[in-house]
């Protein structure tokens, strides 16, 4: 694994289109109000810096995003298999050595569950949600080449160094 204080890191391609909910939720265990921000349309898997609430987004389909991850990531899995519980587990440990580390050092992890920030809970009611269009996000990067034995090449054809590199040209 590379130094991530000098590693270079590297987005996947955005889709043109997506839409995030923000949803008012009221915990019901602690009586809590708090917002939180979802995908609606599955285009994007939500991280969190658990430790501080930093969110980063990453695309589901396009090139170089979570299913291309997986698929490169966890050997033997194949972009239609099933995402079971044992392969979510073996990607997220394999894609936390790769990833942008959150400040301070922390991981991100995939929000799994919406769970109420004062008491924990996940008895939460949706109270108000607001669909935002395609709005700005901070996106999930990570580095575009670790140790081969981890199954993440640029040989494998187009693939996550040429996808990663094409998507940073579009930004400038």
């Amino acid at each position: 694994m590379r130094d991530p204080m000098t590693a270079e890191f590297i987005e996947a391609e955005r889709p043109r289109s997506y839409h995030i909910l923000r949803q008012s939720l009221l915990c019901r265990d602690c009586g809590n109000r708090f917002e939180c921000l979802v995908s609606a349309d599955n285009l994007l898997v939500k991280f969190i810096d658990q430790e501080t609430g930093v969110i980063r987004w990453l695309p589901t389909y396009e090139r170089g995003g979570y299913l291309d991850l997986i698929s490169q990531l966890v050997p033997g899995f194949g972009r239609n298999d099933e995402i079971t519980m044992q392969v979510f587990k073996r990607f997220e440990e394999s894609f936390r050595q790769i990833q942008e580390p959150a400040t301070g050092g922390n991981t991100y992890t995939v929000e799994n569950m919406i769970l109420c920030p004062k008491c924990s809970s996940s008895s939460t009611v949706i109270m108000d949600e607001e669909v935002l269009d395609t709005p700005e996000v901070c996106w999930m990067r990570y580095q575009p080449r670790v140790d081969p034995n981890m199954g993440l090449e640029s040989s494998k054809g187009p693939g996550l160094v040429d996808a990663a590199v094409r998507s940073r040209s579009q930004l400038r």
